[in-house]
């Protein structure tokens, strides 16, 4: 070879050499940008109070955990023993979190309103990372990260401080872990979101089913992966140590058929298209079957329309049956669990945005593609049309109640404070003695939305101390209560 082509040669391989790392550059400030970008976003979007009872029970559980490693707390000097209920006792981790926060100096509401803002912007960049890994598409993940953003749904119910963001983070990084081919890291995620959302075992119930049918090594990386979750939920719940009760019967046999469907739908999902639409059809008709889905569905409707589209030229497409199929599947499981929880909150059903957002993405990475490029283009416009047409604002969160009456509430410290929501105020006067309402019990009886809402046959007897506006209690259908609330001093009694 002369010394001319040498010196080409030689070239070639330096600006190969330097190419890796530059790429690398550009990549890892990409992900950064978005990050921060999506970081901020929900920092602005963040509610100014907290969502009731979760919120407040999650911080009672937090301040349990640091004073004295037991997720349960005594509501003022001679209050009632917090315990916490069923569906917060199953998601241990996000107390967990803020308590390890509040130990090392941070409020524990900042601690809560930073977890969720940090999980729900990491939600972004995992939905994009995770079509990159499926796809290596770059147009593709970068819409998959713009849909989550520009989400109603997802962005209104990821400003309250509270475990859902966290849980979708992880579920996905535990998705992108193993399609990176890291079974003992997505078994630990996999792990830590079924401590913060218990309801997505189904969804890797569904992918280790898959993953046990193919080959021999998906099947030791299947078997990697379910014993480090395993040891990873046994592990939190044995530091936490929640006293966790048995959910009602027909919330288990949903979640046992919901886990038999998915594990036998995503093995048929992934190796044949026709299931993969159906399961396409399913998640849809189970969404839009319900109050909570109808208005998901009017809220976000191009990011439905666009997920169906892209869910269905997927599970068409060759290489990217299996995932698509797999993705709709768990969609479907999780839309019926959802259904059979609470039908008339959209709240659980924003976890279907980033798997809506993730198929968009899987779409658009099949634009590349000739025979499906037409096809999609039109579909996403035909939503786009309809969703300006006929999608609705969401409505403001409100302002919380609790924390405006609370600092009004701190005379006669000598006499319990008898109400609904002894969560809410015995988190906001930790050293007021704060009871349950009920009946035959003397001290201040506080009447107000919440009273209206879960105990309407109670009343008090006594005198009346002082009368405060309502400051919108939200009832958890949506609806708010303008009524006032009344503070009097004596029993409380039946109607």
């Amino acid at each position: 070879m002369t010394s001319a082509g040498l010196t080409v040669v030689a070239r070639a391989a330096g600006r190969e050499a330097a190419g890796v790392p530059f790429r690398a550059l550009v990549v890892a400030g990409g992900t950064i940008v978005a990050l921060g970008a999506g970081v901020a976003t929900r920092i602005g979007q963040l509610h100014p109070g907290l969502l009731y009872p979760d919120g407040y029970q999650y911080l009672l559980m937090a301040r349990g955990l640091a004073e004295h490693g037991n997720p349960t707390a005594r509501l003022g000097p001679a209050g009632d023993l917090f315990v916490p209920s069923a569906d917060a006792a199953a998601k241990p981790l996000y107390p967990l979190l803020i308590a390890v926060a509040d130990r090392i100096g941070v409020p524990p509401v900042e601690a809560a309103r930073w977890i969720t803002a940090l999980a729900a912007g990491i939600v972004l960049v995992l939905a994009g990372t995770l079509v990159f890994r499926l796809t290596g598409s770059w147009l593709g993940a970068a819409v998959a990260w713009g849909t989550c953003l520009a989400s109603p749904t997802l962005g209104y119910w990821s400003g309250f401080a509270g475990p859902d963001p966290l849980a979708q983070a992880l579920a996905l990084g535990a998705g992108a872990a193993a399609v990176s081919r890291r079974p003992t890291l997505a078994g630990v995620l996999g792990g830590l979101a079924i401590t913060t959302r218990p309801e997505f075992a189904v969804i890797a119930v569904g992918c280790l089913a898959v993953a046990s049918v193919a080959t021999r090594d998906s099947r030791r990386a299947a078997g990697s992966a379910a014993t480090a979750g395993l040891v990873t939920v046994g592990a939190v719940l044995v530091v936490v140590r929640p006293s966790i009760e048995t959910p009602g019967w027909p919330l288990i046999i949903a979640g046992l058929g919901a886990a038999a469907i998915a594990a036998a739908a995503s093995i048929g999902a992934a190796r044949s298209s026709l299931v993969g639409l159906v399961a396409c059809g399913a998640a849809v008709t189970l969404v839009a079957g319900t109050t909570a889905g109808s208005a998901v569905v009017s809220s976000d409707l191009l990011i439905v329309f666009g997920g169906l589209v892209g869910l269905g030229a997927a599970a068409l497409s060759g290489r990217l049956r299996a995932p698509a199929g797999i993705l709709a599947v768990c969609s479907a499981s999780l839309a019926y669990l959802y259904g059979v929880k609470n039908p008339g909150s959209d709240r659980y059903l924003a976890a279907l945005i980033p798997m809506a957002a993730i198929a968009v993405g899987l779409g658009t990475s099949l634009l590349q593609e000739r025979r499906m490029r037409l096809l999609t283009a039109v579909a996403l416009a035909i939503g786009l049309a309809l969703s300006v047409a006929v999608a609705p604002s969401r409505p403001s969160a409100g302002t919380d109640v609790f924390a405006a009456i609370a600092p009004q509430l701190t005379d006669r410290p000598d006499l319990p404070l008898l109400t609904v929501a002894p969560d809410a105020f015995g988190y906001l006067l930790p050293l007021r003695s704060v009871r349950m309402l009920r009946p035959g019990s003397r001290g201040l009886v506080l009447l107000d939305g919440s009273q209206r809402l879960f105990e309407p046959g109670l009343a008090a007897k006594g005198k009346l101390l002082a009368t405060f506006d309502q400051a919108e209690f939200r009832r958890p259908d949506g609806t708010i209560d303008h009524g006032d609330i009344s503070l009097v001093q004596g029993v409380v009694v039946r109607r």
